[in-house]
């Protein structure tokens, strides 16, 4: 109860003392394929890390992630979506050797807990992902998590995933839950990356095309309601309008928060606790107070 009555008059105050353009502002958490300088604050962010900033020209801040080698390339990026937001889930390229004699293997997820310590998440070779597969866009739902592969992959139960899907998994089945090439994308790009607010995909390519007359490119983020079976002519992420130097990388891992989350010009510890959770306890209450 303490903890709730003091996040709670943080919000509070932040809220009376932020800048009011902020609540337009999507923060997004990105990964580039490449090392970029990134940011007003001209912050390096390197291949297979994340960053933290908003849709639009601002500072980056990058969280760091205790214990991961060097050698260690992110391929895809979530927040475990189990109320609290303070676990991360990743995957990698290729296969990695973690702290606590863990082996991450190509597909595996991986969860990564507020402490720092390494999990696997889910095993990839034992719900039937071929070896050498590398999960490359991720999704936390609830219990269940939705995939997308760097390749066509036959799955358990018929379903039959092009890397321009995602599939999702509820721990005991495969579905196909986002069939790309029916809703108008190009069959040659590959999905590597997406994520899932209140309803809507958001997703990114690794190229650039043109869906239902709305360009994108590689470092974009393009928004698809499966409700109105249709996308919206507004990116949720235009890299190149964030920073010129995206136009040189990729968006190969995201993540936005749920609408509604009223997001701040904050820093630190308060600013994880706000925005890197999905619907945190401190995101639900400042969703009652903008309301």
């Amino acid at each position: 109860m303490q903890l709730r009555i003091d996040l709670f008059w943080i919000v509070f105050l932040l809220l009376s003392i932020g800048v009011s353009a902020a609540s337009a502002q999507i923060r997004v958490t990105t990964s580039p394929d490449v090392t970029l300088e990134l940011g007003t604050n001209l912050q390096v962010v390197t291949d297979g890390r994340f960053a933290i900033g908003v849709s639009e020209p601002s500072a980056v801040y990058v969280p760091p992630l205790s214990g991961l080698p060097e050698s260690a390339a992110i391929a895809a990026y979530a927040v475990l979506d189990d109320g609290f937001g303070a676990t991360s889930l990743v995957t990698f390229e290729s296969d990695v050797p973690l702290p606590g004699g863990i082996v991450a293997r190509r597909g595996d997820v991986v969860a990564i807990d507020g402490s720092g310590a390494f999990s696997i998440q889910l095993d990839a070779s034992a719900i039937g992902i071929p070896d050498g597969v590398v999960t490359d866009a991720l999704v936390s739902d609830g219990p269940a998590l939705y995939l997308s592969f760097d390749g066509t992959v036959a799955l358990a139960g018929g379903v039959l995933a092009a890397d321009e899907d995602l599939v999702r998994w509820d721990g005991a089945a495969f579905a196909l839950a986002f069939d790309g090439s029916a809703v108008g994308i190009d069959p040659s790009l590959d999905l590597d990356a997406a994520d899932r607010t209140d309803g809507f995909w958001a997703v990114s390519f690794d190229a650039g095309g043109i869906v239902a007359g709305v360009p994108f490119a590689d470092e974009d983020v393009l928004e698809y309601s499966p409700a109105a079976g249709s996308w919206s002519p507004t990116l949720v992420f235009e890299g190149a309008a964030v920073d010129p130097n995206w136009a040189a990388g990729d968006v190969e891992a995201f993540a936005v928060p749920e609408a509604g989350i009223v997001t701040m010009l904050a820093s630190g510890t308060l600013f994880l606790i706000i925005v890197r959770g999905r619907r945190t306890r401190a995101g639900r209450i400042a969703d009652r107070i903008a309301a």
